[in-house]
């Protein structure tokens, strides 16, 4: 493993513990981030209203500029800070309480929305994987599967795989890509949380890991399609 199992394992602790996602809700349709607590600080970065940012802080009540981080890449993001006017907390919405589990699916159901997503076991046979032989400097470990980052694990392989996903709204089957889950992996079930956003938007979470590779997932649907994924490692 490139770091200590124990010491990824302290950390996922702490990053799920003291961070919660937000959107950005600006009039303007897009914020600046600034580099430290105050207008007058310089932009490191714009994000249009709607992307889906993790806040740091622990009690938002009390300061006025929060420390937000938005993951782009596996190993990348962006971080600074945005006056709490700015943001809505996806946590404050309004969500679906009829959530069932067990390890290999979950669900969550209302009158009118009936979400499922489930997983199978990791046939690394099916699958090209990249394997990083050990260095000087680095420990071996797997690099890439199909070419794509391995969420949900510290350099070694998964176990399970999220091979599934079905949203059905007043009866009717949205059209959830391949390509929404099918590189996502150590799914774990008990995480799950959908909430019901303005507009017509459903965010649908998960909190994942096999103890070394926490991550979430994010993903939203608006106006009865599917819109897209939010991944986030804390980093």
């Amino acid at each position: 493993m490139k770091t200590p199992a124990l010491v990824f394992i302290l950390l996922c602790f702490y990053f799920n513990a003291n961070a919660q996602f937000a959107l950005i809700n600006d009039k303007d349709g897009f914020v600046n981030i600034r580099k430290d607590k105050n207008v007058n600080s310089i932009t490191v970065g714009k994000l249009d209203s709607n992307s889906i940012v993790r806040v740091w802080d622990e009690d938002v009540n009390k300061i006025d500029w929060l420390h937000i981080y938005l993951q782009t890449g596996y190993t990348t993001g962006t971080e600074g800070y945005v006056h709490k006017s700015r943001l809505k907390f996806i946590s404050d919405f309004k969500s679906i309480k009829n959530i069932k589990y067990q390890s290999n699916f979950c669900s969550a159901k209302n009158d009118s929305i009936n979400i499922k997503v489930s997983s199978s076991r990791f046939f690394p046979k099916n699958h090209h994987i990249k394997y990083h032989k050990q260095t000087n400097n680095e420990g071996s470990y797997y690099e890439s599967i199909d070419n794509k980052p391995i969420w949900g694990t510290d350099g070694r392989l998964p176990e399970m795989a999220i091979n599934a996903m079905s949203v059905v709204i007043n009866g009717k089957s949205l059209s959830i890509p391949g390509a929404a889950f099918n590189d996502l992996y150590e799914p774990r079930f008990s995480t799950m949380q959908v909430y019901l956003g303005p507009n017509n938007n459903i965010y649908i979470e998960l909190d994942n890991s096999d103890g070394a590779g926490y991550y979430s997932v994010i993903w939203t649907i608006t106006n009865y399609k599917y819109a897209g994924r939010h991944l986030d490692r804390g980093i």
